[in-house]
């Protein structure tokens, strides 16, 4: 039963996101936090929405994904960790001020926290060789985007792009390594 959890949290994500794609109308230079912010009825659904998936998906972590791969204690607490600041920065919406503070030091951390997960799957030998492969790969992504934006003045130009390709390269770890055994 778990295991459903998981698939239909990320697919109930991406359907929120892809709302919020919609809405921003080819803007690549704000975040979904962003989107969302600038419209009430948008922030209160990606809220409302975020309070059903998060838990679902813990509840597929610690039910039925570590069990089954026997992974280790720091696993769950990295998702735990990555949810519940997910969690806060929905509830908080990144308007500026001191709401945009408190988002920003609850969004960043959570997916930094993205990058060690993906190499505990990497290097699990009870996870398929392509989920590795590709969670390796997403962890790398991950590196490399995370400084461009960090580091590269222009590309908040492209931050939507960059932050869709975080969350789909991660979602993608999770879902090839339930459902993938080669």
């Amino acid at each position: 039963m778990y295991k459903s959890f998981g698939p239909l949290s990320i697919a109930i994500a991406w359907l929120a996101l892809g709302l919020l794609v919609y809405q921003a109308r080819g803007d690549k230079t704000k975040t979904f936090s962003k989107i969302a912010a600038a419209d009430r009825r948008a922030y209160m659904r990606m809220a409302i929405l975020q309070s059903i998936i998060f838990p679902m998906y813990f509840i597929f972590i610690v039910a039925w994904f570590v069990p089954t791969f026997h992974l280790p204690v720091l696993f769950t607490v990295l998702n735990g960790l990555a949810s519940l600041a997910l969690l806060v920065a929905a509830w908080v919406p990144d308007t500026g001020g001191v709401k945009a503070k408190i988002h920003g030091a609850a969004a960043y951390p959570a997916y930094g926290f993205f990058i060690p997960i993906l190499v505990y799957m990497a290097t699990c030998s009870m996870v398929g060789s392509f989920a590795r492969i590709f969670s390796g790969l997403a962890a790398t992504y991950m590196l490399i985007g995370g400084s461009y934006l960090l580091f590269a003045p222009k590309a908040r130009q492209h931050v939507l792009p960059i932050q869709a390709l975080f969350l789909l390269s991660f979602h993608a770890s999770i879902l090839f390594s339930a459902y993938l055994r080669v």
